[in-house]
């Protein structure tokens, strides 16, 4: 990076969660700055290269560890809808009220992409770009990847989470390190749901995807196989007041986490 800086910070949650955060400056004089939410079992260190490049073009940018993982320690619950509703609540209001940022754009990749709706401030963002973020459903990859989600879903995540505190989600090749079992287990549950995480039965207020207004852009690539460009676009539906567009990218080798 030229002339630009990187800090450690801490994020505290409303319930004293706290969350292990890099900050990239982009100047003196950046007012502007994005937020890039990790994929399951991504660190935010993966996202460095892609943090100095913004920060270069003076944007500031805030990466985190979500709750549980990597360099955030656990505290309370640490699932996935936690970690749209407090964690990424959190590092909204950070941005906001500690930085004084006053246009604050999103970076989601994966499961990044579908915690927005789940933030209790997501209408401050007001642009995002989603990478490989699908709403996944069990059945509907294609063969042999619905062989694989089958496995994975119905068998392998619920016999490895009993009685673990840690998912070994490593040895699956699914994460680089150990995951929360609750981030797992209800990972398993909303894919093998059939609707994912709007599923009636969670009872989980999804009212914030209908309602959120802000320019996303999602790109989506053939050779991706766990975020095929139909689960994209069913998630783009779901932010249904958003003004979005979506991009399919055909004949590069670049996969779920290659962009």
């Amino acid at each position: 990076m030229k002339n630009n800086s990187v800090e450690e910070t801490v994020i505290r949650c409303a319930d004293g969660a706290e969350l292990a955060a890099q900050i990239y400056s982009g100047g003196a004089n950046s007012k502007s700055g994005v937020i890039i939410c990790s994929a399951l079992g991504v660190p935010q260190k993966y996202y460095r290269a892609f943090a100095e490049f913004l920060a270069e073009q003076e944007m500031d940018v805030i990466t985190f560890d979500y709750c549980g993982f990597a360099r955030s320690n656990e505290h309370g619950t640490c699932d996935l809808l936690n970690w749209g509703k407090r964690d990424l609540t959190a590092v909204i209001d950070f941005a906001v009220k500690q930085l004084k940022w006053t246009n604050v754009s999103l970076v989601g990749h994966s499961l990044g992409g579908q915690l927005l709706g789940l933030a209790e401030n997501g209408q401050r963002i007001s642009k995002a770009i989603y990478v490989a973020a699908p709403c996944p459903t069990i059945d509907a990859y294609p063969l042999p990847m619905r062989i694989k989600t089958n496995l994975l879903w119905r068998v392998l995540i619920p016999v490895l989470a009993l009685g673990r505190k840690r998912f070994p989600a490593q040895i699956l090749g699914i994460a680089s390190q150990s995951m929360p079992v609750a981030a797992m287990r209800q990972w398993g549950q909303w894919a093998r749901s059939g609707r994912y995480l709007f599923h009636p039965k969670f009872n989980i207020d999804t009212r914030k995807f209908e309602e959120l207004t802000p320019v996303i852009r999602a790109y989506s690539f053939d050779d991706d196989e766990y975020a095929p460009q139909h689960m994209v676009q069913a998630l783009l539906k779901r932010y249904s007041a958003a003004s979005s567009s979506h991009h399919h990218i055909q004949h590069k080798k670049i996969g779920h986490f290659g962009f």
